[in-house]
């Protein structure tokens, strides 16, 4: 539950949500097409900033869950 593990963790949900995503593009439109720039780049920034978001406020959540016992 540390800040690492958790932005690790959110990259690889990230990774295996485009790279279906990407594929699909592909097949849709052609190989030849600018896959990334349409399916890829409009989404790095908003998607960075919810990963820092939740990496850096997630751990402080989990530490509250359970002092408050909301888990039990």
């Amino acid at each position: 539950r540390s800040i690492i593990k958790m932005a690790g963790t959110m990259v690889v949900g990230n990774i295996i949500i485009y790279v279906p995503g990407l594929l699909w593009l592909a097949v849709l439109y052609g190989w030849d097409q600018p896959i990334f720039a349409w399916g890829l780049t409009p989404f790095l920034f908003g998607d960075l900033i919810k990963l820092s978001l939740a990496a850096l406020l997630l751990p402080s959540l989990w530490k509250f869950v359970n002092k408050v016992g909301l888990l039990k």
